[in-house]
């Protein structure tokens, strides 16, 4: 996921590139939080040069053909979804789009290798319902009372977790997972929670604290 004020363009353009000479990856989705016609000029022409997913018949003549075209090109498929807002969740709200299982979320200014990405891929294939990912905090419960400046929560980075038996929150700089975590993100983010004390839902709570890599972990 990137947006128009990026300064980080040159970056983006690199990893799309990069993964673009993978071969196990089966489509690059960009997720772009604005108007198409504001992306940078070299990813536009990248774009109109890579091979994309036919979309029209029904899912079995399309499923078909978009596996031949795949096959054809040696190379992923490309695809942009503009955005008419920009909000840090965008990105988990794209099942819809998704033909794959196994779903790879990248920033824009991550510099995975591929050996990596393969690393990653292969934990996920034997623990399909994991939250793979390369950098990990953990969330604890405040032992005073009151809690702490934000509430009865607290969250450490790893070279503060000593202590911790596990990790509880994978962040989403380069985190595989399955594509059912992004059906249930979606579904969360669109019901009204009547439960909250609040009455917020996630895409109120996420609106207001920008916190989507702990909502999607905890949803």
């Amino acid at each position: 996921m990137s947006y128009p004020k990026s300064s980080r363009f040159h970056l983006l353009e690199q990893i799309i590139r990069k993964v673009n000479q993978w071969d196990f990856v089966w489509e690059i989705i960009l997720v772009w939080n604005g108007p198409i016609d504001v992306l940078p000029d070299t990813i536009q022409r990248f774009f109109k040069e890579s091979p994309r997913k036919p979309v029209s018949g029904d899912d079995s003549t399309t499923f078909a053909q978009r596996h031949k075209l795949r096959a054809h090109h040696k190379r992923p498929f490309f695809t942009i979804l503009p955005q008419s807002l920009n909000r840090v969740d965008n990105r988990w709200r794209i099942a819809e789009h998704i033909d794959t299982d196994a779903i790879l979320n990248m920033d824009d200014d991550i510099n995975l290798h591929m050996s990596g990405a393969q690393c990653m891929l292969q934990v996920w294939r034997s623990s399909p319902s994991a939250l793979v990912a390369i950098d990990v905090r953990s969330h604890f419960v405040h032992a005073k009372e009151g809690g702490g400046p934000h509430g009865p929560f607290g969250y450490v980075a790893r070279d503060r977790s000593a202590g911790f038996k596990q990790y509880s929150i994978a962040l989403p700089r380069a985190l595989l997972t399955n594509r059912e975590y992004y059906v249930a993100y979606d579904a969360a983010w669109r019901h009204k929670s009547d439960e909250s004390p609040t009455k917020k839902g996630v895409k109120e709570i996420v609106d207001e604290l920008l916190c989507d890599d702990i909502a999607f972990n905890f949803v």
